[in-house]
């Protein structure tokens, strides 16, 4: 994406960018440089999956339930893969496995599954 806006970018009279060229996700972790986007810093991504798992972590602690297991797991492993700093591809299992042994419970726990696993 940053490759793509720094091109547009340059397209804008007026606007200085300092790159050269928009940044791809390879390469060691950490070694990036974005034109448009705004750099994020672990850190950001700790508050990031930290916040987004806490409805789910709050609601277990206070009504916990053996049969929400399975989807509380498969949510914030969720929470983790959508706003990690460095997420490899494989880490879709990691809420993907759990949410298709939640799937056989009901019909909406399926559904979500079959939302969230056709991209995988």
């Amino acid at each position: 994406a940053d490759k793509v806006l720094v091109k547009l970018a340059r397209l804008v009279p007026g606007l200085a960018l300092d790159v050269e060229e928009g940044n791809l996700a390879g390469g060691l972790v950490g070694v990036a440089k974005f034109g448009v986007l705004p750099q994020i810093t672990p850190t950001t991504t700790l508050v990031l999956v930290v916040l987004s798992m806490a409805p789910c972590l709050v609601r277990t602690w206070r009504n916990p339930k053996p049969a929400n297991v399975l989807r509380d797991v498969a949510y914030v492993n969720l929470c983790g893969f959508m706003f990690g700093y460095h997420v490899h591809e494989k880490a879709v299992l990691h809420f993907i496995i759990p949410m298709a042994f939640s799937a056989v419970l009901s019909k909406s726990l399926a559904s979500d599954y079959a939302r969230t696993s056709w991209p995988a």
